[in-house]
């Protein structure tokens, strides 16, 4: 084969490597969008439950968790 001919081979494996490479990082940042999104709905609903548990604590003539002293005090 000529240098040109081996030179093309060589690009086209090159470029077919780095497309495989593209598509599998793609994939990646695919799963890991929808693993951040299920994150944030699960913070929320903590974030929600943790806030109706203090109403109900105060509501119950307990202390809110920021009245509360550390155990350090």
């Amino acid at each position: 084969m000529t240098d040109l001919t081996e030179d093309i081979i060589e690009l086209q494996t090159r470029i077919h490597f780095q497309e495989d490479t593209i598509h599998k990082l793609d994939e990646v940042v695919i799963r890991q969008g929808a693993q951040l999104d299920q994150i944030q709905r699960k913070l929320a609903e903590l974030e929600d439950r943790i806030e109706q548990l203090g109403y109900e604590r105060g509501a119950a003539g307990g202390m809110s968790p920021s009245d509360e002293k550390p155990p350090h005090y």
